[in-house]
């Protein structure tokens, strides 16, 4: 078996037949799917127990309890006997040649990265193999259900951080930059990838509550402390930190402009907004969506290339 991909789900009864069905439609042939139910209370478990019927193939897991997506994953990843590692959200869309381009693309490398559609404009990495240290310190971040590993690696690391429950793919490079920091990486120009297919709202998606997301990140900040020192020293670790809470505060003041909900400012404001004082963090965002205006207005392409989330160390 060349590929496992994994798909964990939690009280997605309305998608995951769905979510299925699309990556079984896959071209590529070498591939199993290992389907993990997080302790749904729904009627996830039934579903799946029919769809196992319709296709023998398919590998179905399941949590008594709601564990989380690190446990989730580690549970695929342990069954799993695919020389390479992939996964997508039950809300995700993958391009039907994504484990092909994917396989293709990732030979000579240990993992690799492709870019994504949003809103009918493409998002594209610019092409290159570096390692992932690099991509670390240059502000790259994981892109949603667009991400391949060496199963090997993710084995000798001993999978994901189970006491992670927000920020999941970042604790994985950060991990994987601990073990090994000449891991090469691909970035392909490829977009394979249609991330949130579906409008979810903040109540069917973590990572668009602030009030579980920021206290989640804040803790897995503390929990890379270690870790982000080996990478590249305090003054890293320091700069790392505040620029996430910057990414993050900035994503949700994004978000209330757009919905105008109250409750996301008033969630922001009972945590700190930013490790800089709430002047800088305002002007920061202000000239950083004044730049984003003026581009959608002047120079909108329908593909752009997608550009480190934080600024570069």
């Amino acid at each position: 078996m060349k590929i496992t991909v994994c798909l964990c789900t939690y009280n997605r009864d309305y998608l995951i037949k769905n979510a299925i069905e699309r990556v079984l439609s896959q071209s590529f042939m070498g591939f199993e799917l290992i389907v993990v139910n997080d302790g749904s209370t729904d009627n996830t478990f039934t579903i799946l127990q029919e769809l196992k019927v319709i296709y023998p193939d398919l590998i179905v897991m399941n949590n008594e309890e709601n564990k989380g997506l690190a446990f989730s994953r580690n549970e695929a990843l342990k069954s799993s006997s695919g020389a390479w590692f992939t996964f997508i959200d039950d809300d995700d869309q993958w391009e039907n040649d994504y484990l092909s381009s994917m396989y293709r693309e990732v030979q000579g490398g240990d993992c690799i990265f492709c870019g994504y559609r949003r809103n009918k404009v493409k998002y594209s990495f610019e092409g290159r193999k570096l390692d992932l240290k690099s991509a670390l310190l240059l502000g790259f971040t994981p892109p949603v259900g667009a991400q391949m590993y060496r199963t090997s690696f993710l084995k000798q690391i001993g999978g994901y951080d189970p006491l992670v429950r927000s920020g999941v793919d970042h604790d994985l490079w950060i991990r994987l930059v601990n073990f090994d920091d000449s891991i090469q990486a691909i970035f392909t120009s490829l977009v394979l990838v249609n991330p949130d297919l579906y409008k979810l709202n903040h109540s069917e998606k973590m990572t668009l509550n602030p009030d579980k997301r920021i206290p989640g990140i804040t803790s897995s900040l503390v929990q890379w402390s270690e870790k982000l020192d080996n990478i590249g020293g305090v003054k890293f670790r320091e700069h790392f930190t505040n620029e996430y809470r910057y990414y993050l505060q900035s994503r949700f003041f994004d978000s209330f402009i757009k919905s105008r909900d109250f409750e996301i400012i008033s969630c922001l404001l009972r945590y700190e907004l930013t490790n800089k004082n709430k002047f800088k963090f305002f002007f920061r965002y202000s000239c950083s969506l004044f730049l984003r205006i003026i581009k959608k207005v002047r120079f909108f392409k329908r593909k752009n290339k997608i550009k480190p989330l934080f600024r570069a160390f």
